[in-house]
């Protein structure tokens, strides 16, 4: 590895992070396709009158996608940044300017997130992303311990249900997501965004975190190194697609017409 504190070469990229990169980016455009086709009704974001074809997609993308890329995508986050952190102390940078650093690509990540959601797609997280990191910055030098303890009770209290948490909805993408005009959609938007970026980085603080411990110990890097560990995977992704399974036969069965059915 260069002790060189700048831009990985290719040569030196780890392929597993990489490759875990993309397909989550994959999975997440898919989680969010449905939210740009309009229907006469909904259930669960999804229209309910669309072909056998669209509601086999829709099966699938709920069954395999939806809940699970965004919160990869976050330990891929954490992961990212403990890689950009170890670089940086073995180039012989201090905690402080490798704070700095960060916090400017924070900025820029909030930059770029505003812009993209006022321009092209208002669910668009990258500025939730730079205010998580921005924040995040002082969790770099917890020991794993405290990691565990925070991430565990951020998801506890983020998995507490709330009064429509069970049910599913019916309603259809918000207006600011298909605007009728290109001018028309900045008042929604602005007033949207800027939630997105001030509370949406909060549920992705426990994936960030487990992300950071991953990263310390390089999993996706050395994976003959913690076989343990990734053996036990197999029977988590199972636990979570029947799970999965279960909520996506609620929601065909809600797009039946005369059926209603929660989640």
């Amino acid at each position: 590895m260069s002790t060189q504190g700048g831009p990985t070469g290719l040569s030196e990229r780890a392929l597993g992070p990489d490759l875990a990169r993309g397909f989550m980016l994959l999975f997440i455009a898919l989680a969010n396709s449905h939210y740009f086709i309009a229907g006469r009704g909904y259930f669960g974001g999804f229209p309910t009158d669309g072909s056998p074809v669209d509601r086999g997609l829709g099966l699938l993308i709920s069954t395999l996608v939806d809940g699970r890329a965004f919160p990869m995508f976050g330990v891929l986050f954490g992961y990212g940044v403990a890689q950009i952190v170890r670089r940086q102390r073995e180039s012989g940078k201090e905690w402080w300017p490798i704070r700095k650093l960060l916090w400017r690509r924070s900025l820029v990540l909030i930059v770029l997130g505003f812009l993209h959601a006022m321009l092209l797609y208002i669910g668009d997280i990258l500025a939730a992303y730079g205010v998580l990191l921005f924040l995040g910055v002082w969790a770099l030098r917890w020991k794993d311990r405290w990691l565990f303890v925070v991430a565990a009770l951020v998801l506890v209290l983020t998995a507490l249900p709330s009064d429509d948490s069970l049910a599913g909805s019916a309603e259809g993408p918000d207006p600011s997501m298909l605007p009728t005009t290109f001018l028309g959609q900045f008042p929604d938007r602005l007033v949207v965004q800027p939630f997105i970026a001030g509370v949406g980085w909060i549920g992705f603080v426990t994936p960030f975190l487990i992300g950071l411990w991953a990263g310390r110990r390089r999993i996706l890097e050395r994976p003959a190194e913690h076989l343990t560990l990734l053996r036990t995977r197999p029977c988590s992704v199972s636990r979570s697609r029947s799970s999965a399974r279960s909520r996506s036969r609620s929601s065909s069965a809600a797009s039946s017409p005369g059926r209603a059915t929660t989640r």
